[in-house]
This record gives structure tokens, sequence and C-alpha cells, in this order.
């Protein structure tokens, strides 16, 4: 079992200077990325096959979010959903706001504690605790067949919310097909 839960905002650029723009963001995708990938790279040969699990935890940001934290935590996304292999789970969890942890050190205000459970439906904050069962869950054997996405063919976040934008989400529709699968198409 591995559990990627590495992260944060690195990058602080000043504003209109284009080589501290690309520092910047370049910090955010170094530390975001590449401990996740080179931890992962490290151990695969280690993980029991089958049933070894692979959870990163990722955030919502990877869906929604602005700049380069966003974008990085959206990589850790299509990477997780390519990793797969050899009877190992792979997920991605993508916890909404849960200001009880380091990452909103210093940046927690009334309004942003006000304004973020908004926008996830159970509207209110998380806890790092129902994170934690979430990726419990995950590395159980009992969900063994819980590869990407949930078995109803939609991904979604810790909040509980169904995301837009990919197949299987709200507002896409793909066609599947192979040679011993019939077409279908994923529900709108």
């Amino acid at each position: 079992m591995l559990v990627n839960n590495a992260g944060g905002t690195f990058g602080h650029a000043a504003a209109g200077d284009l080589a501290d723009l690309a520092a910047a963001r370049e910090a955010d995708v170094r530390g975001n990325v590449l401990p996740a990938v080179l931890l992962t790279e490290a151990l695969l040969p280690r993980l029991r096959r089958p049933g070894g699990r692979i959870v990163t935890i990722t955030s919502i940001a990877a869906l929604r979010g602005p700049g380069s934290y966003g974008g990085a935590k959206a990589a850790l996304h299509a990477w997780a959903l390519g990793l797969a292999q050899e009877g190992i789970t792979v997920n991605a969890v993508a916890p909404g706001c849960v200001p009880d942890t380091e990452s909103w050190a210093g940046r927690l205000t009334e309004d942003l504690v006000a304004s973020r459970p908004a926008r996830v439906p159970m509207t209110r904050a998380g806890a790092p605790a129902e994170i934690a069962a979430a990726v419990a869950h995950l590395a159980a054997p009992d969900a063994g067949w819980t590869n990407r996405a949930d078995p109803a063919g939609r991904r979604r976040h810790a909040g509980g919310k169904r995301l837009a934008g990919h197949p299987g989400r709200l507002g896409c529709r793909r066609s599947v097909t192979g040679p011993s699968r019939p077409q279908r198409t994923w529900p709108a």
C-alpha cells in the first residue's frame, strides 16, 4: 500500500517578471507532481500483485483550481489514471476544503471558511478523518475492484460531488468500443 500525500503551493512569483513567474510555476509542479511520481516509480516493483494499492491525494483544484497548483494536481489525476497495472489498484482522492490541515496555515480567513463549503454538496468543510476513511476503504481487501473510478463509472472527489468534463461525468458523452464489447454511451 502506498499513499502519496505531499504537496502544497510552493511558487510565489513577483508580478511582471517572467523569469520569477516561470520559477514559481515550476516550483508548484516540482513540489506536487515529482514526489508522488518518483516515490511511486521507486516502490512500484515492491507492490504486491495482485492486491497492491496506490492512492494519491490530489485536490479539487485539479478540476477547478487556478494556476499551476491546480494544473499540478490535474497532472496527478492523469498520471494516476494511466498507472494501474498487473492487479494493482490506483485511485486519486481529490478533497475539497479541509481547513484543519497544515496546507491552510496562515491563509484561512473567516470569509474563506464561510465560502468554500458552499462549493460542495455537503455544504460543510471536510475533516482529515473523512479523507483517511476514504483512503482506508480504497486500501481494504474488499475494494480491489475500485480502480480509477467508482463502480458506476462516475469519478468523485471526497466531498461527493459528481464532476463535470470527463468521461462518465456530468455533461460529457463518450463512446466506448472494444473487440469484445458492444458500443455503449456514457450517461450525460
